[in-house]
């Protein structure tokens, strides 16, 4: 990822302990970046909701979200795609 976009990634970890992500209370990771202050939130994995508490958490919402992925059928790209989230498929 830090090749292929030219930013470096580094992992958000915090602790839900309202259960806003999984409806109980865990440890909540994900992988962001920050360019030029602008938010950029990258899931690696198959959940998408952490975007909610990190924007509660900091303050500020990502300017994007992005799920990587080296396969998606076409109907996870048609619900990414209202969901405003991109999926990156080129790992």
């Amino acid at each position: 990822m830090e090749k292929e976009f030219s930013f470096k990634v580094e992992r958000w970890v915090k602790y839900d302990k309202e259960g806003l992500v999984f409806n109980y209370p865990s440890n909540i990771d994900v992988d962001i970046t920050v360019h030029n202050e602008k938010i950029i939130l990258i899931e690696i994995k198959s959940h998408v909701r952490k975007s909610d508490f990190y924007g509660k958490v900091e303050g500020k919402r990502p300017l994007r979200l992005t799920m990587v992925t080296p396969y998606a059928e076409k109907e996870a790209f048609e619900a990414a795609s209202h969901l405003n989230i991109e999926i990156y498929t080129k790992v």
